[in-house]
């Protein structure tokens, strides 16, 4: 899921799903899943397109950075 503001993308949420892996001949190998699934929002925090921020969880109006936020806008 992303967040885009007049065509910029403000963030987006990936679901991630922790494995067990070694490499093996230069490559991974995976061995198998966590069993669970945590998400992260990942937040470019300045609005160059560069996300600096990841938040634990889904992107909530609190996370809205400022640059994304007009004065007669409520991010809620």
């Amino acid at each position: 899921m992303e967040i885009r503001l007049e065509g910029k993308i403000v963030a987006y949420t990936i679901g991630l799903t922790p494995v067990f892996a070694r490499r093996e001949n230069g490559k991974w190998k995976m061995n198998g899943e966590a069993g669970c699934i945590f998400y992260g929002t990942f937040i470019d925090d300045n609005g160059d397109g560069i996300f600096r921020l990841l938040a634990p969880g889904w992107m909530t109006p609190e996370l809205v950075p400022g640059w994304a936020q007009s004065p007669n806008r409520d991010p809620s």
